[in-house]
């Protein structure tokens, strides 16, 4: 008789305890597939302030915020949290998955910390989304571009080390400089010896150049900023460089690709539909049109243009 109330015992002690052992395995299965989402590269970025995540498998994640120019980066490490992921910095970050199970896209909040006058909303948003930076290979065009010949040297030497860190003359930053004086004072006379249009939003009035865009470029330029015997070479195969990186953007090529070479402007614009200037030189703008897979469908020829920032 006491074995029969033993068994009969043990029975409704498995099946009460089962379905919650079961339910409690599939509930850190959850868990898990939660923070698993968030493995890789995230960023988000608000006015002048940026938020930089790289989360490894391995629980560790580099955090890196700019500000106006500045920038804080922490190597620090992260535990998966109740279906998602808890990152130990200070603030402290938590993360979950993006909407209707969106892969890219994760909703990230940060902690007040009043111990230290931390309040996040003041810093930056308390609530937000941010999104995966996602691979992109580079097109073929670029990538079978010559290497330096500088760069196939195995060992550098004592000249190298004495100029590292300083600006050798005739760098990208004086074309680029050349460009925009002359984009800024022909922007400014209105001059109608050039062709205009009207771009999207007041700072986008542009020059057209006609059928040779480098020396239509430089011709119109060199009539604000003359340029030397000397220089003339230089600055023309500075800008055929630019001028050729901007013409490999290709229907088909992906948004990702894109936001490699270029630096989408602010202003009015769409997913889209949007203004990007060359980072080497914000002047030179092209206007980009996107399908709904994020691959350009359409690309204007280069302008010259102010650079227009939110």
């Amino acid at each position: 008789m006491n074995r029969i109330l033993l068994i009969a015992a043990t029975s409704i002690v498995i099946a009460v305890l089962l379905p919650l052992a079961v339910g409690t395995e599939k509930e850190q299965k959850s868990n898990d597939q939660g923070w698993q989402k968030l493995i890789g590269s995230w960023e988000v970025t608000s006015a002048q302030t940026s938020l930089i995540l790289s989360i490894e498998a391995d629980h560790k994640v580099l955090v890196l915020w700019i500000r106006k120019g500045s920038h804080s980066m922490l190597r620090t490490s992260w535990k998966p949290f109740h279906g998602g992921i808890l990152v130990q910095a200070l603030p402290r970050i938590r993360l979950w998955p993006g909407r209707e199970n969106n892969d890219d896209e994760l909703r990230a909040e940060l902690e007040a910390v009043p111990e230290i006058g931390y309040d996040p909303n003041k810093e930056f948003h308390e609530r937000f989304f941010m999104r995966r930076i996602k691979y992109a290979e580079l097109p073929k065009e670029w990538l079978d571009r010559p290497v330096p010949e500088q760069w196939k040297r195995q060992m550098l030497d004592a000249e190298w080390d004495a100029s590292a860190g300083k600006r050798r003359l005739a760098s990208a930053s004086m074309p680029s400089q050349w460009l925009q004086n002359c984009v800024v004072e022909l922007v400014r006379s209105r001059t109608n010896e050039v062709r205009w249009f009207n771009g999207i939003g007041a700072n986008d009035v542009a020059l057209i150049p006609e059928n040779n865009v480098v020396e239509d470029i430089l011709q119109k330029c060199q009539n604000i900023s003359p340029l030397s015997k000397a220089d003339i070479p230089l600055y023309r195969n500075w800008l055929q460089y630019r001028i050729s990186e901007i013409q490999a953007i290709t229907p088909g090529i992906l948004r990702a690709q894109v936001d490699q070479l270029l630096l989408q402007n602010g202003g009015l614009s769409t997913r889209f539909a949007a203004i990007y200037s060359h980072r080497d030189c914000l002047v030179l703008k092209v206007r980009v049109q996107f399908d709904g897979n994020d691959q350009v469908k359409a690309i204007s020829p280069p302008y010259l243009g102010l650079f227009t920032a939110d």
